[in-house]
């Protein structure tokens, strides 16, 4: 009994991860005379890079290991006149070094910004791939500015469809600070109860060993706190999402939230006029074997 005791102090120990999460942004929040206000486009994408900026600095600032930021559209909303960054993001890649910032401004600046403040981010832009096609994709950037994760959503919402396609059913995870964290966009969090279909996050925390969720979404926070309590319940892991237009979560494996070490507001943007903030919290994540 001692014996088996031991074995499982040592393969399933809990560790402290300190995860960051974007709260309450949205793209359009920009005072009437800024030069932001109803920017199109590149523009209003380089207009919330400030936003993106800020909340990193402010993450880092509180000890975060990672920040999650929120779907794509955090940066702008899917349209005709909507920028889709082409996508130069490989894994192992560093766009801090080898990007235009003219081209590629998202990629270049936050690479350059995990670099600069030593945090790993991960951010979810709209990209556009060498063939036209147009994706949602997620990117996770390293402490050293390198490209550690890439990942396309596969299940898409009903209307994204209009812009972009779906991405291979490809359960992606990525290491941050030594722990495997599963990486979900928005409907794949909300999917597998609708059509019990929970294949994809079952291969990521039972064949990847997943030991926690980032999560970005875009809009409809309610649904996002609702669900990252299933998902954490069902599967014993920690969910961690940030969204558009409400307050982020930072769910525990028991389904409940972690009280927040700090939260710090964004509120030195100039003509920016949501109360966002930068919500921190640490989580205990089990190692597993």
């Amino acid at each position: 009994m001692l014996a088996r005791s031991v074995l499982l102090a040592l393969f399933c120990s809990a560790v402290s991860l300190r995860v960051a999460v974007l709260s309450d942004h949205a793209s359009n929040a920009w005072a009437k005379k800024s030069s932001c206000a109803g920017a199109k486009g590149e523009v209003k994408t380089r207009c919330n890079l400030q936003v993106y900026r800020d909340a990193i600095s402010k993450a880092a600032g509180a000890g975060a290991d990672v920040l999650v930021l929120p779907e794509g559209y955090g940066l702008d909303n899917p349209t005709r006149r909507t920028f889709y960054e082409p996508l130069i993001s490989k894994k192992g890649s560093n766009p801090c070094i080898f990007g235009d910032d003219s081209a590629h401004p998202v990629q270049t600046q936050l690479s350059c910004l995990a670099a600069e403040h030593s945090i790993s981010v991960s951010v979810n832009i709209f990209t556009t791939l060498s063939n036209g096609t147009r994706r949602i994709t997620d990117i996770v950037f390293g402490p050293k500015g390198s490209v550690e994760a890439v990942y396309h959503k596969h299940h898409l919402w009903v209307s994204e469809y209009l812009h972009f396609r779906s991405g291979p059913y490809l359960p992606t995870t990525v290491t941050i600070a030594g722990h495997t964290l599963g990486l979900i966009i928005c409907w794949e969090g909300v999917y597998p109860f609708l059509t019990r279909d929970f294949s994809q996050v079952t291969d990521l925390v039972s064949h990847h060993k997943a030991q926690a969720l980032l999560w970005s979404v875009g809009g409809v926070p309610s649904m996002m706190a609702k669900m990252a309590k299933s998902l954490a319940q069902r599967y014993n892991v920690p969910v961690v999402g940030s969204a558009t237009e409400g307050a982020g979560v930072i769910i525990h494996a028991d389904g409940s939230p972690s009280p927040y070490v700090t939260v710090v507001p964004l509120d030195e943007i100039e003509g920016y006029t949501a109360k966002a903030s930068v919500a921190v919290a640490d989580l205990e994540l089990v190692e597993r074997p």
